[in-house]
């Protein structure tokens, strides 16, 4: 994901989309976002459809915006913030979901250690630490595993993250750090 986010340029896009209108640009750079956005709205809400009305509402928003889309200084921050938003309303108003607390699985952020050319024993091996940090992470608290999925997996910077989450980059910081200590405690045992 990280080496993808380094290959397109954003700034190009958004200014081809918002000055010419120019439908290419926003394929790609719906194409681009869709995968990343539509796990985070997913983990926020739980619910796969509603994941995907929200990407699908933001990146229509996008195109609407026309040359408003150039006073963006940082896209992908709007989006990721659209999304946080659009979540957050969408639990708060239904009913099902208003007291639910919002939990996130590491499979819908696709971390993957690669396993590729692994004997059947190490494979095995593989397999128990994969899960060992699968359940490390989902024992995070909330914000922790977003902040986490967001630096570690989406490489955000801290800034970005502190924008879309409404903290301060200490309180990232702080968050990551946490995340990161219970990680390396949790898969203590992986490590003989």
């Amino acid at each position: 994901m990280l080496d993808m986010m380094r290959n397109i340029n954003i700034p190009d896009l958004q200014s081809r989309i918002a000055i010419d209108r120019d439908e290419n640009a926003y394929k790609e750079l719906f194409m681009f976002f869709y995968k990343p956005l539509f796990q985070f709205a997913n983990c926020l809400t739980k619910e796969a459809e509603t994941a995907e009305e929200i990407v699908s509402d933001v990146m229509m928003k996008v195109w609407e915006m026309a040359e408003a889309l150039g006073e963006i200084g940082n896209l992908k921050v709007y989006l990721y913030r659209s999304i946080k938003n659009r979540a957050l309303n969408y639990l708060s108003r239904n009913p099902k979901s208003k007291f639910r607390m919002v939990t996130l699985d590491v499979n819908d952020f696709a971390i993957e250690l690669n396993s590729g050319f692994l004997d059947p024993e190490n494979q095995l091996i593989h397999k128990e630490v994969q899960q060992g940090v699968t359940s490390a992470i989902q024992s995070l608290p909330p914000k922790c595993q977003v902040v986490y999925k967001l630096i570690r997996v989406d490489g955000l910077c801290y800034k970005e993250v502190a924008d879309i989450m409404g903290i301060s980059v200490k309180t990232v910081d702080r968050h990551l750090n946490n995340a990161l200590h219970k990680l390396v405690y949790s898969m203590r045992i992986y490590a003989d």
